[in-house]
């Protein structure tokens, strides 16, 4: 009786109860700020004094910045321009051998915590750290809408 009421109590939690969670800190070079992932949103609403209620952030983990997927993902990213500010889309980079030197990024311990394997990874983040899709390939800007689009569908329903 006991197993199977608490199967019907796990069957009946939404999925993304069981969703990864990353505490982890950001770097900011812009300002030397440092950030917590899991309560970013009200980090950034406090200093910038506007809602990011739905702001989504694209964790981009890599080996090196001379690791093929990264620097192809990188171009993506930085072609975008301003446009990202309407997606309200915050990107934080995190590399295993150098600290990057724009914008939010991890320093290389944390960077080495989040990816012990050394691989590629793309991951999209609530702005409270909830890992909301994962990828190993490079994303274009059409897929990094579309993924955005549904998480914002998912969010909503």
């Amino acid at each position: 009786m006991l197993k199977s009421t608490l199967l019907i109590i796990i069957l009946l939690l939404p999925a993304n109860a069981f969703a990864e969670i990353l505490d982890f800190s950001i770097l900011s070079t812009s300002k030397g700020d440092m950030y917590r992932s899991t309560n970013l949103q009200s980090q950034l609403e406090k200093e910038y004094n506007f809602s990011l209620a739905n702001g989504t952030v694209l964790l981009v983990e890599t080996p090196s910045f001379k690791n093929t997927k990264y620097i192809k993902q990188n171009k993506a990213l930085v072609s975008w321009g301003h446009e990202v500010e309407n997606l309200q889309l915050i990107f934080i980079i995190s590399c295993n051998e150098s600290e990057y030197e724009h914008g939010y990024h991890t320093a290389v311990n944390v960077a080495k915590k989040l990816n012990p394997k050394n691989k590629f990874r793309v991951r999209f983040l609530s702005i409270n750290g909830r890992v909301l899709y994962e990828s190993r390939n490079p994303l274009s800007q059409s897929e990094i809408k579309e993924i955005l689009n549904k998480i914002a569908a998912t969010l909503t329903s």
